[in-house]
């Protein structure tokens, strides 16, 4: 799971900027075992507001990515990315949830709820993330 945080938290903080335009930079994780390449793909309305949700408005990591952002929002998007790619699927559908919900309270649920195909069955241990501000 370490390596699906680490791209969603990379992927979010430098491919979708602050001010939500692209980034440069883009990334993948090399699945070895089955030889394939995992990416986020997805709708970018859903992309800049999962990186608002994950890192609030900043601009600069100076921690690392997984620790500037939210951590156990990062955990629970790779966790449902894992789910997805084990049944054949891309990340679009964690991204068009975020792009249909209303804060990420409501993105949550739809990562928990059967809306996200395969999606959060592995929640056990997981706190709530603190509060954060809505985006719409």
């Amino acid at each position: 799971m370490k390596g699906l945080i680490e791209l969603w938290a990379r992927h979010l903080f430098e491919t979708v900027r602050a001010n939500g335009r692209k980034g440069f930079s883009r990334f993948n994780l090399w699945w070895k075992q089955e030889g394939q390449s995992i990416e986020v793909v997805g709708e970018w309305v859903g992309l800049t507001r999962l990186r608002e949700w994950v890192f609030e408005e900043k601009q600069q990591a100076y921690r690392g990515y997984v620790q500037e952002g939210d951590k156990e929002l990062l955990m629970k998007v790779a966790v449902a990315h894992s789910n997805l790619v084990l049944a054949g699927q891309t990340s679009e559908a964690i991204l068009v949830a975020a792009r249909a919900s209303a804060s990420w309270a409501d993105f949550e649920a739809r990562l928990l709820s059967t809306q996200l195909p395969g999606a959060m069955n592995q929640t056990s241990g997981m706190r709530t993330p603190r509060t954060r501000r809505e985006t719409t």
